[in-house]
């Protein structure tokens, strides 16, 4: 039993230091906190500028215990962060940033004045959605920082880091810009009538429709997210599948690489399950397909 809490120890938090290893326990908690709380800001109708903040707030939390700052709390090597608590916590950080940004392009998409910029940043995220996230991880990671300036460092987490934000980005502004069809035109000539036109409309009109509409294409994104986490191995990072790629190399555990193999698998369905059972209550708070 001893052995078996050893392995299912480093699986999760893999090379992160021991003393520190509550710092990533509490800031593994705030994600479920922060999806309840979410809940909550939408059942009571709260407005959206009151959502942004607890959604950024919160995850400059996660990412303070996470890394730390030298003063209170002690530094941590990123290279240390690994294990299942990296595939979590990079979904974290990467979906909500990915939603917001991609809110702020189909703003620019639907009211840019100039159709130069909208068709720049439209061919931009084409791109982004043709290629696989592999090809974009390796570029971020290799190429990028040359093309630029050689002397650029970026860490590996870093590089992973912003490229799932961009990677799911490219697929929420389509997922937005369908919602935003779905709005009737008879919505858009009366706010038109009313004199309400650019930010003004887009925030109280059309994003919260938009929001509502997407929803179940959105939960179904942000679940493929979750398991694309898995591909920074690729890169270098030590994430959960990387850890076990070590555990079973050990003679100790070479033999149960089935069972560690199920025990991994079962984490995953386990939090997209929860994810999926998280946008339910979401659907439901908010109306969604009633008339």
């Amino acid at each position: 039993m001893f052995d078996l809490l050893s392995a299912l120890d480093f699986l999760s938090f893999g090379f992160y230091p021991d003393i520190d290893k509550w710092r990533l326990v509490l800031a593994i908690v705030i994600i479920p906190m922060h999806a309840v709380l979410t809940v909550f800001c939408v059942k009571n109708r709260y407005r959206l500028s009151y959502c942004l903040v607890l959604t950024l707030g919160l995850q400059m939390l996660t990412l303070w215990l996470s890394i730390g700052d030298g003063a209170i709390l002690r530094s941590v090597k990123l290279d240390e962060l690994s294990g299942l608590c990296l595939n979590l916590l990079l979904a974290y950080w990467s979906i909500p940033l990915a939603t917001i940004l991609a809110a702020g392009i189909c703003f620019i998409l639907i009211n840019a004045s100039s159709k130069s910029l909208a068709y720049i940043l439209g061919l931009f995220f084409d791109l982004i959605r043709s290629l696989p996230l592999v090809t974009l991880l390796f570029f971020n990671t290799l190429i990028l920082p040359m093309l630029f300036n050689p002397k650029l460092i970026i860490t590996r987490l870093e590089a992973a880091w912003i490229t799932l934000i961009f990677f799911l980005c490219a697929y929420t502004i389509q997922i937005f810009l369908g919602a935003y069809e779905a709005i009737s035109y008879h919505q858009h000539e009366s706010a038109k009538a009313l004199g309400i036109s650019g930010w003004k409309k887009y925030r109280h009109i059309d994003l919260p429709q938009m929001l509502k509409h997407s929803l179940p294409a959105l939960i179904s994104t942000y679940i493929g997210m979750i398991k694309d986490t898995t591909l920074v191995m690729i890169i270098g990072l030590a994430d959960s599948l990387g850890n076990l790629q070590l555990l079973i190399s050990r003679n100790a555990y070479k033999h149960y690489y089935i069972e560690f193999f199920f025990i991994l698998g079962f984490l995953f369905w386990l939090t997209c399950t929860l994810c999926g059972w998280w946008g339910k209550q979401l659907e439901r708070t908010s109306n969604y397909g009633k008339t």
